[in-house]
């Protein structure tokens, strides 16, 4: 959105209008029981909603029956899946062990050359025109073992972008086996648990990784690399990917 502005510099100042990243605050529901709150662009909340459900752990796509986005409501209807209300309560009080248990292992054996990475880098600056005329969001890319762009999408919410490149994926039957990810964000403990639920066996941002995010990235067999740059990236984690 517009809005009036007044920048200041050595000079003086110019009043003029910013362009803001737009915030909104949607509340998802999962069999009518109000399931969680986010704050996110107000976009492909559905792809949002259904990458949330996977990557925090909840649940797996097939027991999802639909997905409604009504307002800032997110309904989601799903089947076979016990305890709903009390999943429920416990991220209402805060209490989040029971859903942010440490996933299993990627069992992906896939492996990326060193010059498609470094050749698909430039893909995450163009694929981000909220930052480029805000600076207020991320971007996540999801990008094939050729270097190709296979979908992507921006958010105010680092955690938000890459749940919607993994709902969207989910949804469309791609497979994430044999892709990596291109990530703005650093890399925090969430976000390598979102990758490794999802079974995305690389993840290349451009900012740093944090310490408890590297240690459980090389138990869980997923190859980490932050300060991805023009021509160079950092390995923290499982290099062996790496050709």
């Amino acid at each position: 959105m517009n809005s009036e502005g007044v920048e200041y510099t050595q000079d003086g100042k110019i009043g003029g209008e910013v362009f803001l990243a737009d915030e909104e605050y949607v509340i998802l529901y999962v069999n009518s029981l109000k399931f969680a709150r986010i704050f996110a662009t107000p976009e492909n909340l559905a792809e949002l909603a259904t990458g949330f459900l996977v990557t925090e752990g909840i649940l797996e796509y097939e027991k999802i029956h639909s997905v409604k986005v009504k307002g800032p409501g997110i309904f989601i209807e799903v089947e076979g899946v016990e305890n709903i209300d009390l999943l429920s309560e416990l991220r209402s009080s805060g209490c989040s062990g029971a859903v942010s248990e440490e996933p299993k292992s990627v069992e992906s054996g896939s492996k990326f050359r060193k010059e498609i990475i470094l050749a698909s880098l430039p893909l995450l600056d163009e694929c981000s025109p909220m930052w480029r005329a805000s600076g207020g969001t991320h971007t996540t890319c999801l990008i094939d073992g050729e270097g190709n762009l296979v979908k992507s999408f921006e958010d105010i919410g680092r955690h938000n972008a890459l749940d919607k490149v993994v709902g969207w994926s989910i949804q469309n039957e791609r497979d994430l086996s044999d892709k990596f990810i291109l990530f703005s964000g650093r890399i925090s403990l969430g976000i390598v648990y979102k990758c490794v639920r999802a079974g995305i066996p690389l993840l290349v941002s451009k900012a740093a990784g944090l310490s408890k995010a590297v240690e459980a990235a090389r138990k869980l067999k997923l190859t980490v690399a932050g300060f991805a740059r023009k021509d160079t990236f950092t390995v923290y984690a499982n290099e062996w990917r790496i050709e």
